[in-house]
């Protein structure tokens, strides 16, 4: 009664879930509307940063080219002076007078000349220093082989848009020379690139801009430091012609690199421009707003429309519901009362035409349930009776294969018992002997004939586990001295059926956490089985290696092999293919129950005429 009232208590109408699913897909579609609306806006926004970025970088080259057309006509107007040329040529005490008075007309932030050589012979500012040799700087070289330059440089800590100009006698600048006696030096002017410089390109272009330079930095103002250091990595390895974007908790930034160069007059040399715009989200996230409240009003519209059409539809449901619980507890003779002219009026007329057959059905079915009754008691005593004869015959033939098993699997120890015990004789009845080495051979002896007395107790406890699991005793063993040891116990009947012996041990391996008593017993077996298969002699093969994972062990014979059709029963309890008395089958049942219980793998390939391989894994951890 309690489970009924918490399984009503927990279950879930179909109206509820009508109303859930439906609501579902309105919340679904109106994330996917937000979604693509986020998407296209941020496209859009994207492609308007792009757009002012590739605008911004023409500006800029724009920009820089007038800055470098006014310092160009200062610079010309200069170098036609003829008082500039006269202290140039003889008169140098009138020469940094001359340029002090040109920048007080704001012609530039700092000028200054050099001779044919290119030293410094005056200058309006700390740097150049005059009599510094400015010959191979690449501007003032360019100018002193009589060619105007347009380019950046960088000294005392700041950037500057320089310009040089050749001094010629008797020839204006860009004519050229004729003679190299006609070449009196060189006039620079140079604008400073600095912070208010910088925010008046931002301003102009209408985006954040940058210079690198090597090492060197310049921004405009606006720019995170956050952003600069990721934006200037990046520009290290390289750039192209499409904006990247560089994505910031500050905001998201998309920048375009591009080397200043070119323009009218052309720069010479220059550094890399980086223009950056920040991609406004409040776009976005306003209409994003907009739409997810227009989205929960209708969600909450439509849950009200729902719900009166959900009830419309579940009512007679419910009736139709009581009505089958209350046929199910037996009640065949009630009908089902809805009526009306849709679909569900009609399934309850079929239900009670369904009902009216199922009472009809059921009464027949109780007439012919007592008929039936009497005959299962009589098939069911039969039934038991012959279980019961099965039962008994099983029992006698799985004790007949227990006790066969057990003989055969004594055999071997005993076997080997037998023999080293005839081999001590022996040499007891040898005269010949010396009394020391026949005192430690049959120490040797004794001591093997005890272990293998030890390994026939073990040998019954292994055919016992097939039923009951014994917990195993494991040791770090060396597996090559075990594969030695159960040689040593076979080598009788190896020797008697003329069979070659290759053992391929692995060097440097690993000892193994096994119980050494039912890894022996593994082997014996496996290799006896492998004696068996050559009658007439043949190839006996060890092999050891180790992998990352397992220790691996590999017995091959040459053998007359399994046929195919039998190799997937080779493992299962008492089936052999030897002949009635030579063996039951227990042999590698019992070396599969070992090899698992040892955490490991056993597994058999044989070709007919050709051999037998088994090789058996051991877990390394």
């Amino acid at each position: 009664m309690v489970q009924s009232e918490n399984a009503n208590i927990m279950r879930i109408g179909l109206g509820t879930k009508l109303l859930v699913v439906i609501l579902g897909l309105l919340a679904v579609l109106t994330a996917g509307a937000l979604l693509t609306v986020r998407q296209e806006f941020g496209q859009q926004l994207r492609r308007q940063a792009e757009r002012e970025l590739r605008a911004g970088s023409q500006v800029l080259i724009s920009i820089l080219g007038r800055s470098g057309a006014q310092l160009q006509d200062r610079a010309r107007v200069l170098a036609e002076l003829p008082s500039l040329r006269a202290a140039l040529s003889k008169e140098r005490g009138q020469l940094e007078p001359l340029l002090q008075e040109v920048k007080a007309i704001r012609a530039a932030n700092l000028l200054w000349a050099t001779d044919a050589e290119g030293n410094v012979v005056g200058c309006t500012g700390e740097y150049p220093p005059v009599g510094e040799n400015l010959s191979k700087d690449p501007l003032i070289l360019a100018a002193l082989n009589g060619q105007q330059t347009l380019g950046f440089d960088l000294f005392g800590g700041q950037w500057w848009l320089v310009l040089s100009l050749p001094v010629l006698e008797g020839a204006s600048p860009g004519e050229g020379e004729t003679a190299k006696s006609r070449r009196l030096g060189t006039v620079t002017l140079a604008l400073l690139v600095g912070e208010a410089y910088m925010s008046r390109l931002a301003e102009l272009m209408g985006t954040r801009v940058g210079f690198i330079w090597g090492e060197n930095r310049l921004w405009s103002p606006g720019w995170p430091e956050a952003v600069r250091t990721m934006i200037a990595s990046d520009t290290v390895k390289g750039f192209g012609e499409q904006p990247q974007e560089a994505v910031h908790p500050e905001g998201r930034y998309l920048w375009l690199a591009r080397s200043v160069t070119g323009g009218h007059p052309p720069i010479a040399a220059g550094p890399i421009a980086l223009l950056g715009s920040r991609l406004d989200e409040s776009v976005i996230v306003r209409t994003s707003r907009v739409i997810g409240w227009i989205a929960f009003l209708t969600m909450g519209i439509g849950a009200l429309l729902l719900t009166w059409a959900v009830r419309s539809i579940t009512r007679p449901v419910k009736v139709l519901v009581a009505d089958t619980q209350r046929i199910g507890g037996g009640d065949l003779s009630h009908r089902t009362d809805v009526h009306g002219r849709d679909e569900i009026a009609d399934l309850a007329a079929s239900f009670n035409q369904m009902v009216e057959r199922l009472e009809k059905s059921y009464k027949d079915l109780g007439n012919l349930n007592r008929t039936l009754q009497d005959r299962v008691r009589e098939r069911t005593r039969q039934l038991e009776d012959a279980q019961a004869q099965l039962l008994q015959a099983e029992k006698l033939a799985s004790l007949g294969e227990l006790a066969a098993g057990v003989a055969h699997e004594l055999n071997n120890p005993l076997m080997v018992i037998m023999g080293n015990t005839q081999l001590g004789l022996r040499m007891l009845k040898d005269p010949q002997a010396p009394p020391p080495t026949l005192a430690a051979d049959l120490k040797d002896l004794l001591k093997i004939v005890e272990d293998e007395a030890h390994r026939s107790k073990g040998i019954v406890s292994n055919l016992l586990d097939f039923s009951r699991v014994k917990p195993t005793v494991e040791t770090p063993t060396d597996l090559h001295l075990l594969l030695d040891d159960s040689l040593k116990l076979v080598e009788h009947q190896v020797s008697m059926q003329s069979i070659h012996v290759e053992k391929q041990y692995g060097k440097g391996l690993p000892t193994v956490k096994v119980d050494p008593g039912q890894i022996k017993q593994v082997l014996i077996n496996i290799i006896l089985n492998a004696v068996q298969a050559m009658p007439d002699g043949g190839n006996l093969t060890l092999k050891t290696g180790s992998t990352d994972s397992f220790f691996n062990v590999k017995v091959e014979d040459t053998g007359i092999g399994i046929p195919e059709e039998n190799l997937r029963k080779v493992f299962d309890p008492f089936f052999t293919t030897k002949e009635v008395g030579a063996g039951t089958g227990l042999g590698l049942s019992v070396s599969y129950g070992i090899i698992r219980r040892h955490r490991g793998h056993i597994t058999l390939t044989s070709k007919v005429r050709e051999g037998t391989q088994v090789t058996i894994q051991f877990p390394l951890k």
